[in-house]
């Protein structure tokens, strides 16, 4: 059984059935990627299109700001306690210290 490690192809160099095969899947590759890339575009302008009613509009005295309708998702922000900072200080306060001594050795 052969394995493959870097600088080490898993077929020899002279194999040539398999050479042929490897640069037909990467014009596959590269024919599904074209595919991709025009409804990928398509995604992207879908995503960035949303639906009102007259009376969210008038609710918000006729404002068209995407940002007043738009519902944009986003994360909790995430603060950790005092407590556990202040270990992390000490740690790499430590940990700085050290490295001070070691090079005044």
């Amino acid at each position: 059984m052969k394995y493959y490690t870097p600088g080490n192809p898993i077929a020899p160099a002279d194999d040539e059935p398999t050479r042929l095969a490897l640069e037909a899947d990467r014009q596959q590759l590269a024919q599904l990627h074209e595919q991709m890339a025009s409804l990928q575009a398509e995604i992207n302008q879908l995503n960035r299109q949303f639906w009102v009613t007259k009376a969210q509009v008038k609710a918000n005295k006729y404002d068209l700001s995407a940002s007043r309708y738009r519902q944009i998702e986003q994360d909790e922000p995430y603060s950790e306690s005092p407590q556990v900072t202040m270990e992390r200080l000490m740690e790499l306060e430590q940990v700085m210290a050290e490295e001070v001594r070691e090079l005044e050795n």
